[in-house]
């Protein structure tokens, strides 16, 4: 049916039928004609519950969310058949839908443009602004520089930003966490050299590093994200110890669950000069974590900060694929009887 029809509704009606619509109803009554996408920016008004973010991959594309419905507009190279086509931002662009799958494939001569146009696309229509940005990298021959350099050049920060791949540059490593300013959450799975090291501020919501062993005593003693998880780090009992006499003397102040993965766990070792209280294993706490969960920790020792704040130390061993591993954990915040 056509769009226009629809359009011909008074506003309220018309609202109250687009407040039915899926996600993907609304993308794709957008992506008909240059009329079809600005009353669709019309009726949808200013909001903020439409979620933009980009995944530069083997095959990249861009998607919208709106709480637990996503559309994803994939990108690839301008193939040599007919195709239907859609408008966006001013270009017919060659597409393949199927059926009503939440997701189109458009094609492009520029993959680049491509990802942009979209993107402006989906900001526009929706009135926000790029929340997400993935990286994965097959090669040390990809250089996805552009879309940090973009994306920095339209908005301050990002909300969460992802990066993997089994091989990227360390130039290239290094630009994306100088350049990149992330708020919320930063997934770091970067396999890097033995020598690899870097500063940067680790002053966001969430970090998580899969391969930490890179991460230095400089680093954990900067950390100041609210919940940390860092896999296969070389942190030992005595780097710990100093990062829990740094956060007695007021540093990481915002810092509320730390998880590192550790070849060794002495607890001793890691109190050595500290006063605190253990508590039995048997001794089972509540904690409030991420977005108020309560989760259940046996046993710890608590150690307090001048101001009262109290911090708690546990062990934490688990068994993946088989291979036993060992974590240190550190909460912060009142424990309560469970």
């Amino acid at each position: 049916m056509s769009p226009f029809p629809l359009f011909r509704l008074p506003f309220v009606p018309l609202c109250e039928v687009f407040h039915h619509f899926s996600l993907a109803e609304i993308v794709r009554l957008s992506l008909g004609s240059d009329r079809s996408r600005k009353n669709t920016r019309f009726v949808l008004g200013p909001t903020k519950s439409f979620k933009t973010s980009i995944a530069i991959k083997p095959f990249s594309s861009v998607s919208i969310k709106r709480e637990t419905e996503r559309f994803s507009v994939y990108v690839s190279e301008f193939p040599e058949e007919n195709l239907d086509t859609v408008r966006i931002e001013g270009s017919v662009v060659p597409c393949k839908a199927e059926g009503h799958q939440n997701f189109i494939t458009t094609y492009w001569k520029v993959g680049n443009d491509g990802i942009k146009e979209v993107t402006e696309h989906f900001c526009k229509l929706f009135n926000s602004k790029i929340h997400g940005l993935t990286v994965e990298t097959e090669s040390k021959s990809d250089d996805p520089k552009w879309v940090v350099d973009w994306i920095m050049s339209k908005q301050e920060s990002l909300e969460i930003c992802f990066f993997d791949g089994k091989h990227m540059k360390i130039s290239l490593i290094r630009y994306f966490l100088d350049r990149c300013k992330v708020r919320e959450g930063l997934g770091f799975c970067l396999k890097t050299c033995k020598k690899f090291s870097h500063d940067w501020p680790l002053d966001m919501k969430i970090l998580f590093v899969d391969h930490g062993h890179w991460l230095k005593i400089h680093n954990l003693l900067a950390l100041n994200c609210e919940f940390t998880f860092i896999g296969n780090s070389k942190y030992t009992c005595k780097n710990l110890n100093m990062f829990l006499k740094n956060w007695l003397n007021g540093g990481g102040p915002k810092i509320k669950y730390l998880r590192i993965q550790v070849k060794r766990f002495n607890l001793a070792a890691i109190t050595k000069g500290i006063d605190g209280q253990p508590f039995p294993p048997q001794t089972a706490r509540k904690w409030t974590g991420f977005k108020n969960t309560i989760h259940t920790f046996h046993g710890g020792f608590d150690i307090k900060r001048s101001d009262g704040i109290v911090g708690t130390v546990k062990r934490l061993v688990q068994t993946v694929n088989n291979v036993e591993e060992v974590g240190f954990i550190f909460l912060v915040g009142p424990l309560g009887e469970a």
